[in-house]
């Protein structure tokens, strides 16, 4: 997973570059549910937009971070057409 920092609509949003595709890491933080969250992550409910503050938040950021990839990958196979747009 490779971290990057995007913009839609001229507001930088942080994502991660997976096979040629951008998840956005934001809006996958928004959709997460919270009952795959394990016990001790430390997550903050505002997740970071830039990449600057979410490098300040350590390991368990990335950790993080490539929980919500897994995730939306796994929901891509599952169900890829309700998430294409």
């Amino acid at each position: 997973m490779k971290l990057v920092t995007f913009k839609v609509r001229d507001q930088e949003r942080l994502g991660a570059l997976e096979n040629d595709v951008v998840v956005d890491v934001s809006l996958a933080h928004e959709l997460y549910p919270l009952e795959l969250l394990e016990d001790g992550d430390d997550i903050p409910n505002s997740f970071p937009h830039t990449m600057i503050d979410f490098l300040e938040l350590g390991q368990d950021a990335k950790k993080y971070a490539s929980n919500l990839v897994e995730h939306v990958r796994a929901l891509s196979k599952s169900r890829p057409r309700e998430i294409e747009q």
